[in-house]
């Protein structure tokens, strides 16, 4: 079952107060909606009455898909640590073997679950990220957007971005691997399994694969 609560909001054009709707936890199982929400950007968006402008709402959010057994934790203000985070973890034990991970932002959340929603391994398409950056030449941003037929497709940021990573002079553009280079990195893991182990809720990410990489 998801969990709306209320927040405090400003406009960043107009400087209006406001209070909206937020998500504490989603469940992609009992609301489907939500989960669409979640995937066109919509759940983390806000229009102000006063204006009109369409707003990115920054706030904690527990992603749950009970059939596809992962979690999601968004956490843009750090980890939280003591009661919250025991009951959490007393809760998925109780579930049993799920994929448990932490990410920074609704656009990392989505990554995530187009990336199960695909059938795949979050472990193996930041290692393809990490080949492909390799690769191609002036391109930033990378994230799985969707897999078409054998081919993984991704969306990046192609020319200069700014120091917060944001395109600057850049723009998006869409980049395509074929499943051998993913099928490449799961060899990888399987062959390295003391780098494919998993304790709690872990940031899979660019440092997750330099961290193994060294």
């Amino acid at each position: 079952m998801s969990i709306i609560s209320k927040a405090k909001a400003v406009c960043h054009k107009c400087g209006g107060n406001h209070t909206i709707d937020i998500y504490k936890s989603i469940n992609a199982e009992t609301d489907p909606d939500l989960k669409a929400a979640v995937l066109s950007g919509e759940a983390f968006l806000w229009e102000c009455p006063d204006c009109g402008t369409s707003n990115l709402a920054t706030y904690e959010c527990l992603y749950h898909d009970p059939k596809e057994k992962y979690m999601v934790w968004v956490l843009p203000f750090g980890e939280p640590e003591g009661p919250q985070k025991d009951a959490i973890m007393n809760q998925v034990r109780a579930m049993g073997d799920y994929r448990l991970r932490i990410v920074s932002n609704a656009g990392d959340l989505m990554e995530k679950v187009m990336i199960y929603d695909a059938g795949l391994d979050d472990r193996c398409i930041e290692l393809v990220k990490y080949v492909a950056g390799r690769e191609l030449e002036n391109v930033s941003n990378l994230h799985f957007y969707r897999l078409q037929d054998d081919v993984m497709v991704f969306s990046g940021v192609k020319g200069a971005v700014d120091a917060e990573g944001n395109a600057a002079a850049g723009k998006m553009d869409g980049f395509g691997f074929g499943l051998n280079v993913y099928e490449d990195c799961q060899g990888i893991l399987s062959r390295n399994p003391e780098i494919a182990k998993e304790d709690g809720f872990v940031r899979i990410d660019a440092d997750w694969v330099a961290s193994i990489l060294k």
